[in-house]
């Protein structure tokens, strides 16, 4: 992971999943666009595609840089278990909780030294042999004296400065320059000053400027784009100078480490704005997925929020980025949401607050079209539920999202896909939405509608999803019933849990086909269970089934793990029950004591 900005764990298995089924010739799995499973879910369903006879070896470079929901560091966005013929390779700083993560996982840790004097001064002779050159001992020892160049990469980037110098009787003065930087920050801020030497009939400043603040780097074709001055001579001598300091992602040149990126961003600070407004001015009118990406990074790096506002409303741009960065998509518009200015401007404040509403006024007539109402549905649900600063109970949200799903299942049942998987998994959503604000009947019809169509398919990522679904309904199921209990229904209608349990264990045998029996997604129907089991003071059967999850989640999580936490909560709720259950009992046994005796 290089360049500034670290990456989400989902971008990085989203890259994987992509990679993997193009090196295999296997089907993209509906990921993003068809289902909600999540990206961890469709990675282990890829690898578990992978054939027996096809090994497969997954690196990661600098995983202590992944981002991610919870702590990404607990590394509960990879697999715990691997089928035989995948392996992985994971290099990392020593972070405690990775280190700790991996052992629990029974990893094998090799723990790598930095170089040792006599291991550097032999890598420097010989990295510099290759390419015909040496260095006198003077020089030699003046290096390795440095503490700064015990770090190989800054050592490395040395010798490629070194190499590339072709003033031998200047070369003394080139290496003081570089050893008397106090830090490695100031070495790379030479290393820039001799790239912006060397090819002052470039614009090198601003083409390096808008490489380090682009959102993902630029491509060759976007650099001669917005700077039309560049000469392809000049260019391809610049761009084989600086080969060692960037790499192409996507058709990308980005900075091929962090240091670099980093001297290079406060290098330019100053003429950031200048260079962020140039590739505004670029992709404007441009209608594509990378514009969409650019544009957003610049409207929100520049505060231009009013601009970035406008181009969320498009529906397009929408399901571009909730398709490829939902969180990244939820923080602009919270961003936008709090911001002082935007609040005040009067156009802005006829909508303000109304999210994607605009989207309302839409009759969707394509599956495709059905497929990112369904996404608003998900996106209102997930995000602005409970956000009520403005609007009063989450039921607008509610209504909003109900909207957006009911809208997606009349579109497939319009165009005739009465028995598409997506249909059913709609009207799922759309029947949970309906437990949620209490209209159970309508609840009842939609997600049976959606379970018949689903049971009817019998691969399995369906399976997966009618798993998850049945787990869902059935914890709505002990909503309702618990609600039932605070109401003065429950006086006359007895306290239920067979429906939620049906679901529940339905759930339970899904998911066993899926992973077997020895897996932590099992875990968690087990404490789903067994905390039904509380609800109806069936204490023996809830010890049984929180024990069961416990052992497994104790064997592949973290001890920090927020899953493991949650079953030991749920296993403390066992035991006070079982407390207050006897003090209860007794209570009631020593009332009938006193009427008898009395």
């Amino acid at each position: 992971f290089n360049g500034k900005d670290k990456k989400h764990c989902d971008n990085v298995l989203d890259y994987l999943i992509k990679e993997i089924c193009n090196c295999y010739q296997l089907p993209m799995p509906n990921t993003f666009t068809e289902s909600d499973m999540t990206f961890s879910q469709a990675f282990v369903n890829i690898l578990h595609s992978i054939p027996d006879n096809k090994p497969l070896l997954i690196v990661i470079d600098g995983i202590n840089q992944i981002l991610g929901e919870e702590d990404p560091q607990l590394l509960n966005w990879l697999p715990w278990v691997l089928p035989r013929h995948i392996h992985l390779l994971l290099t990392s700083t020593p972070e405690n909780t990775i280190i700790k993560s991996l052992k629990k996982r029974k990893y094998r840790l090799v723990k790598l030294y930095p170089m040792q004097k006599d291991d550097l001064h032999l890598f420097i002779e010989q990295y510099l042999l290759q390419h015909g050159k040496h260095l006198s001992h003077s020089h030699l020892t003046h290096i390795l004296n440095q503490k700064k160049f015990q770090n190989t990469l800054v050592v490395k980037t040395l010798l490629d400065e070194l190499i590339a110098f072709g003033q031998f009787d200047q070369l003394n003065e080139q290496i003081n320059r570089y050893i008397c930087a106090n830090n490695i920050e100031e070495f790379f801020q030479q290393v820039l000053l001799r790239i912006e030497n060397d090819f002052q009939d470039l614009p090198i400043k601003r083409i390096l400027a808008s490489i380090v603040f682009s959102k993902n780097g630029m491509s060759e074709i976007e650099l001669q784009g917005i700077f039309s001055e560049i000469q392809p001579l000049c260019w391809s001598q610049f761009y084989s100078s600086i080969s060692n300091n960037i790499i192409t992602q996507n058709g990308r040149i980005i900075f091929s480490h962090q240091m670099f990126s980093e001297a290079a961003s406060r290098r330019y600070r100053n003429i950031e704005k200048e260079i962020r407004g140039s590739i505004v001015d670029f992709f404007t009118k441009r209608e594509s997925p990378r514009a969409y990406d650019e544009l957003a990074h610049q409207y929100y790096s520049l505060g231009q929020l009013y601009d970035l506002y406008l181009m969320l409303k498009k529906i397009d741009v929408f399901e571009h980025f909730y398709t490829t960065d939902e969180r990244l998509l939820y923080s602009y518009w919270n961003t936008m949401k709090h911001d002082d200015l935007l609040i005040n401007m009067s156009e802005y404040g006829k909508e303000k607050y109304r999210g994607f509403c605009c989207f309302q006024e839409i009759i969707p007539t394509s599956i495709d079209q059905a497929r990112i109402f369904y996404h608003l549905g998900l996106f209102y649900e997930k995000y602005f539920e409970y956000d009520i600063s403005y609007f009063g109970p989450p039921i607008y949200f509610d209504r909003i999202a109900l909207d957006f799903f009911d809208r997606a299942v009349r579109t497939m049942l319009f165009l005739g896909y009465e028995n598409h998987p997506d249909t059913a998994r709609f009207q799922i959503s759309l029947g949970l939405k309906y437990m949620h604000i209490r209209e159970y009947d309508l609840a009842s019809l939609y997600t049976q509608r959606g379970f018949d169509i689903l049971g009817k398919c019998a691969e399995n990522e369906t399976n997966l999803d009618l798993a998850r679904f049945y787990s869902m309904f059935g914890r709505a199921l002990m909503e309702k019933e618990n609600l039932k209990k605070k109401s003065d229904s429950y006086h006359t209608e007895p306290y239920d849990i067979t429906s939620a349990m049906k679901y529940y264990e339905m759930a339970y045998e899904l998911y066993k086909n899926l992973y077997g029996e020895d897996h932590p997604i099992i875990a968690q129907a087990l404490c789903l269970i067994g905390a039904a089991h509380v609800n109806v003071k069936s204490f023996d059967r809830a010890l049984d089934y929180v024990g069961m999850a416990i052992e497994i989640q104790e064997k592949y999580l973290s001890d920090k793990d927020i899953d493991l936490a949650k079953s030991y909560e749920l296993l403390g709720r066992v035991y006070l029950s079982i407390s207050n259950h006897l003090e209860e009992k007794n209570i009631i046994q020593k009332m009938i004591l006193e009427d008898i005796y009395v």
